[in-house]
């Protein structure tokens, strides 16, 4: 309702809510004199910070849906888009930093998923395994690419195939050489989110919004380094599980519902057809 968006505005959009923060060539108490000016005595610390509800996740719910596969199905498609996802964690999580080098370890030319799928088996035109953490609440974890939908057997190779790489990190540890490259690689990309100013004070602002800690990014660097095969091995046996796993497929799914029922998947459609507006609501040109 509109009286809930002039609500929710009129509590939250106001100046002691915000947080301001200005980068540049310039002397700090100038800038601070101009903030006062055009924001006065509204310009203050609020007394306690507003508090933003995020809703917990239905883990009844998240449970129930461990190993079903969702099909939207899309005729007119010679391949089927995969996608698998589990819960993930958010930024301050214990096992970060294992979980930010299992991403270089799955990831990349070198990475284990593209080497396994797409080079040896030739099951994939395209693979990835990626930790998505936030902030405030729980990321997921999600992996999947791009397969043949001709009969539905690769379709089903192509997941096995997954499911046994991803496995792979919590049955042996890596050896030093692995670790080596992957801790380097994360520390080489990480460098890329502070090229410029307006990047280094997206960070910051961030950080002090969500209560993180201003040195986080120094922490994030230490943390990295300190990774160990052992945090690894403990992380993905942990955090990526195959009875954990959902998927959605997005495919011809009279050609491969078939073979992901007769390899023992449960499998439910799903539309993703887009509604609609409701009756009476005016369209935008």
């Amino acid at each position: 309702e509109r009286s809930d968006l002039k609500r929710f505005y009129l509590e939250r959009a106001v100046p002691n809510n915000a947080t301001i923060a200005i980068v540049g060539n310039f002397k700090s108490d100038d800038v601070m004199k101009q903030v006062e000016e055009y924001f006065g005595k509204d310009w203050a610390p609020a007394e306690e910070k507003p508090k933003f509800e995020v809703p917990a996740v239905d883990k009844e719910r998240l449970e129930s849906l461990r190993g079903t596969v969702f099909i939207a199905d899309k005729k007119e498609l010679s391949q089927s888009y995969v996608r698998a996802a589990t819960l993930g964690g958010r930024l301050d999580d214990p096992d970060y930093f294992a979980l930010e080098v299992i991403n270089q370890l799955l990831n990349g030319l070198g990475g284990r998923l593209f080497n396994e799928v797409r080079s040896k088996e030739g099951l994939a035109y395209s693979v990835f395994g990626q930790w998505y953490p936030a902030y405030d609440h729980p990321g997921v974890f999600l992996a999947g690419g791009e397969t043949s939908s001709a009969d539905g057997k690769q379709l089903v190779d192509f997941l096995s195939k997954l499911v046994h790489t991803l496995k792979g990190l919590d049955e042996n540890e890596i050896s030093d050489d692995d670790l080596n490259y992957a801790k380097g690689s994360t520390l080489n990309s990480f460098v890329f989110n502070f090229t410029s100013p307006e990047e280094v004070l997206g960070r910051i602002i961030k950080y002090e919004f969500y209560g993180y800690p201003p040195d986080f990014a120094e922490k994030y660097l230490s943390g990295i380094r300190r990774v160990t095969p052992q945090a690894v091995l403990q992380a993905s046996s942990y955090r990526i599980r195959e009875e954990d796993l959902v998927y959605l497929i997005v495919a011809n799914q009279s050609k491969v519902e078939p073979a992901l029922k007769a390899a023992g998947y449960t499998v439910v459609p799903c539309d993703i057809k887009i509604p609609p507006p409701p009756e009476g609501l005016a369209s935008s040109s």
